[in-house]
């Protein structure tokens, strides 16, 4: 199509064909921007939001699923440390052991035994400990050799109070373990 023939052919109509042509073409260009510039931008984007809140809410199940595997990874590895546990683990000696290695033996005012068996397939020992005038540094210690030691003990309760010497403590913990019950062994509480 000649462009010179279009003009021609736009110049011998009336002023109000040529208007009418004018509005025509520009609805045409309006209807075009919206068909192929606008409407696509517009559902594009909501498509990508769709998407980015669909992937959020992935990441969230995935950090939640990992938070889940490293639970049970934790509860797996004591369930092992537990099986591998010598039988008849002696806790309060241990515990007297590693309680005298950063303790002078005249702080500790008591260590009381106890046993108590946990739905017929684990028997808890626990041990109350009670210490008097000791300080922060000597408290982390011995927390940190009772937790990080050889054996699955855990501080299972912790009282700390203050006394009359500054940065000097009376401390009430219990510490306990888990022990394996093999199936027809009879247990006695204590």
């Amino acid at each position: 199509m000649d462009i010179r023939a279009s003009l021609n052919a736009l110049q011998r109509l009336s002023p109000r064909e040529r208007a009418m042509v004018g509005v025509a073409a520009a609805a045409l260009v309006v209807i075009g921007l919206y068909a192929f510039i606008w409407e696509p931008l517009t559902s594009g984007r909501e498509r990508m939001e769709s998407r980015i809140s669909g992937k959020q809410r992935e990441l969230e199940e995935a950090l939640a699923l990992r938070d889940q595997y490293h639970d049970l990874d934790v509860q797996l590895q004591l369930g092992k440390r537990i099986l591998m546990q010598e039988k008849n683990f002696p806790l309060l000696q241990h515990l007297e052991k590693t309680v005298q290695s950063v303790v002078p033996r005249e702080r500790i005012a008591s260590m009381n035994p106890e046993s108590k068996t946990i739905a017929e397939v684990y028997r808890e020992e626990r041990v109350e400990l009670r210490l008097n005038d000791i300080t922060l540094a000597q408290l982390v210690e011995l927390l940190h050799r009772i937790e990080k030691g050889t054996h699955p003990l855990r501080v299972t309760r912790l009282h700390i109070k203050k006394t009359r010497t500054q940065g000097h403590f009376e401390i009430t913990a219990v510490v306990s373990t888990l022990q394996a019950i093999e199936p027809g062994t009879e247990v006695q509480e204590g």
